[in-house]
């Protein structure tokens, strides 16, 4: 390997490594976002079921905040593991030990 195809490798993996980094980021802002929302949801539904009983909310407008609810949950859970495939190539790109923790 020549002298300039060593450094265009290099350069390649530092932007692998730095396009890496900033998905790791960003999966972790779309994971507390994912959280608050849940949250925000979860104290909804509780509104919403206590509507209901008073007769202020159907069971139709329960079971939709709970379809949202459960699909938001999905999308927390796909976060994560998008965190997690990000830590995984973040070990290989860097030649790191397989059990090393990137938190």
């Amino acid at each position: 390997m020549t002298e300039q195809e060593a450094e265009a490798r290099k350069f390649d993996t530092m932007a692998d490594v730095a396009l890496a980094y900033m998905e790791g980021v960003k999966a972790m802002a779309m994971i507390g976002m994912h959280e608050a929302n849940l949250h925000v949801m979860n104290e909804l539904l509780g509104t919403v079921k206590q509507r209901q009983r008073g007769g202020l909310a159907t069971g139709l407008d329960v079971a939709r905040l709970e379809a949202q609810l459960a699909a938001e949950r999905q999308r927390e859970i796909s976060a994560r593991y998008d965190l997690e495939h990000v830590q995984l190539s973040l070990i290989h790109l860097l030649a790191l030990p397989v059990g090393i923790s990137l938190s």
